[in-house]
Formats: C-alpha cells, structure tokens, sequence
C-alpha cells in the first residue's frame, strides 16, 4: 500500500511548524497515507498542518501498523473525495503487530459525513487532549481510553464518548472531557453517580430509576428507555428535549419541575407516565 513516508524499526521525531502538501490518489490505489509506520517510535510535535486527500474509497494521515505513536500537537485533516469508505486522521491497525498510540494534543478533522477521526481495529488508543470534529464512528470501545480532548459533529452538536472515558473523568455538556473530580454529582442511579443527566439515562436500563441530586441543566434530548424511571426528587430538570417511551417520570417531593424552553425539541411521551399537579394549590 502507498505512503509518502514509510517509517520501520527507528525512533523519529517530527516538529512539524508548516504544512505538509497534501496527496491525491488514484481510484486504482487503496488505502493512502501520509505517514505509515510499522515499528519503532514516531513522535510528532510543533502546531503545523498535516492533510491527507484521498481519490478513492480511503484517505489516511497517519497510519500505525506497528511500534508507537505519540502526537503532542498539530492540524490533521482527512478528505475523502470519492467512494463509500470512510476517510481517518489515523489508522491504527495490523493484528499482533498493531501500534500503540497516544494524542496528548491536536486538531483532527475527518470532512466527509461517514468518516472518522481514528479507525482503530486493533492495538490501543490513549486521548489525553485535542479537538475532534467528525460524524462518523469514532473507535472501538475495548481499545480505546480517553481522560482528555473535545468532542464534536461538524454542526457542533457533541459526539458522546462516554463509553471510553476513563473512570474519574466525566464528558461535558461541550463534549470536552475533564476530571471529574471536583464536579458535583447530579443524577444517581442504584449505587453508581453520575456528573451528567444525559449519561446516566444513557446508561440506565429496565427497572433502574434516576434520581436528580440537584438542579440540572442540559441542551440535550434525553431519552429514557423502556422501564426506566426518572425521578425529579424535588429539582428542576431544564431540557433540550425529553423522549419517553414506556417509561415513568415521577416526583415525590412534589416541588420538581421538567421544563424545555421555547424553541428546543418537545416533550415526546409513549405509553409513559409522568406527574401533573396544580403549581398554585
């Protein structure tokens, strides 16, 4: 497979303080790559571009097949012009020889609907930090972990990776995941905690309830699942949208309050029950 740089068994590292030019290929070649490695170390440092253009079903900037990938910095776009198969700002894949790679820091940009910014079929992935815009999948949950970097769609709506956050970080409602160490909790569901409302009804199954633990505020739809129970335990719940099928939202204290304001989604309810009182009783 082609590669503008092929780099096996060496420790290298690139600052990187300009753009790269860009390569178009051909609809005969299969997957490109900028920069391919198959052993060794590359380490890339400095904030210059790297773009990958791709003129058939595939666009890499950087593929792993092997050794380790540290990215401390840069700009790296994948552009996939022609074809079906997704286009991404790294590959990271070759059985038991797949790489090991870490992104402390970054700007990556997958352009084409379907694409992503890591295809990760084998080794592991570390996100400690960058900026991630893509709307296609973003990697295997089993061989990634992420305690860093911001997470979005190209409308700015935020990409949930929630599955691969490490324990004792949390993803905001911005995307960006932090520690969660001084965040408050807001929802509880059995024994666990939760920092978000829309990750704990994510999460919540048949026969679990969430309960609000203090005023909470999301510009997200919250969707419960069939058998959950939200309970308002007295707080005020400010949505983006609320979709409840075969679910309950209740409210013991009878002091809560579940309010979308005008102009975001509406209240959506499917065989669901949800509590109506007299605010001025």
């Amino acid at each position: 497979y082609p590669a503008n740089g092929l780099i096996s068994g060496k420790n290298l590292t690139l600052d990187v303080n300009l753009m790269l030019s860009t390569q178009s290929w051909s609809a005969a070649e299969h997957t490109p790559g900028h920069i391919r490695v198959v052993g060794g170390d590359l380490t890339i440092n400095g904030e210059g571009e790297i773009n990958g253009v791709g003129g058939n079903n595939y666009s890499i900037v950087i593929w792993a097949d092997g050794g380790k990938v540290t990215i401390n910095g840069g700009t790296y776009t994948a552009t996939r012009t022609v074809g079906t198969n997704g286009a991404s700002a790294l590959r990271n894949e070759n059985g038991d020889k797949a790489a090991k790679v870490t992104v402390n820091g970054g700007t990556y940009t997958a352009t084409a609907g379907t694409d992503n910014i890591f295809d990760v079929k084998t080794g592991k992935l570390e996100i400690t930090g960058g900026t991630f815009t893509y709307d296609g999948a973003v990697f295997a949950e089993d061989l990634a972990t992420v305690t860093g970097g911001k997470f979005a769609k190209a409308d700015g709506q935020v990409n949930d990776v929630t599955a691969c956050v490490s324990a004792g970080y949390a993803q905001l409602e911005d995307g960006s995941v932090v520690s969660a160490t001084d965040l408050p909790d807001l929802v509880k569901v059995g024994e666990e905690t939760y920092k978000t409302v829309w990750e704990s009804a994510a999460k919540a199954g048949a026969g679990q309830t969430l309960i609000l633990l203090a005023d909470a505020q999301t510009a997200r739809t919250i969707t419960l699942a069939e058998g959950v129970i939200l309970d308002l335990n007295g707080y005020t719940l400010e949505a983006g949208g609320v979709f409840s099928s075969d679910s309950q939202i209740i409210d013991g204290a009878q002091a809560g309050l579940l309010k979308i304001p005008e102009g975001y989604a509406t209240f959506n309810t499917i065989n669901s029950q949800l509590p109506l009182w007299d605010a001025t009783a």
